[in-house]
């Protein structure tokens, strides 16, 4: 029988900030399986040689970003692009000797990085509150999906304020130079 090369992973993340998917895209790795493309809550694999390698995420949201610039920026650097998917950058670099490697090795860049994945997550946040909205001033025509649907955006948005509050908390706590406050010492 002919060994698989690749595989398909349906899977959700809710840490906005992206170092538990970052932990999972590496422990992959370790298995043998690379990321080749995300469509939206799918992970697509390629066999490859297992190896020790190390998966970042940069969050450029909806900007303009010179592509072809920003990933020989990367590339430059020693960080291979891996995919991308809504807004999100997937990159990764062989584990080395010495600290784990990490795109944002500076306090600004730390603190762009969160203030993008913010403005990406309130937008939704907002989105999502006039999808409540909606479905509460319709209430003429509400059943049980509808009654449904309510539910699961009032989670979604309970959600994704919890997870505002912790980023701008880990925003003030990067600024003011804390402890804990660093990517790699968060992993």
């Amino acid at each position: 029988m002919k060994e698989k090369t690749t595989k398909t992973v349906f899977r959700v993340f809710l840490d906005s900030s992206g170092q538990r998917e970052e932990r999972w895209l590496s422990e992959r790795a370790r298995q043998g399986w690379f990321l080749k493309s995300i469509p939206v809550l799918f992970y697509r694999f390629k066999k490859g040689q297992p190896g020790d390698w190390v998966y970042r995420i940069d969050y450029r949201g909806s900007s303009k970003v010179d592509r072809k610039e920003y990933l020989g920026l990367f590339k430059d650097a020693g960080w291979e692009f891996a995919a991308s998917s809504t807004g999100r950058y997937y990159f990764r670099t062989k584990r080395g000797q010495g600290p784990m490697p990490e795109i944002f090795t500076d306090k600004d860049s730390r603190v762009a990085l969160y203030r993008r994945i913010v403005a990406g997550s309130t937008t939704l946040l907002v989105i999502m509150l006039i999808d409540i909205y909606s479905v509460l001033m319709n209430h003429r025509h509400r059943n049980w999906f509808s009654s449904l649907m309510l539910v699961l955006l009032s989670a979604l948005v309970l959600l994704f304020a919890f997870q505002l509050v912790q980023i701008l908390a880990r925003i003030k706590r990067i600024k003011k130079g804390r402890a804990g406050s660093t990517l790699a010492e968060k992993r």
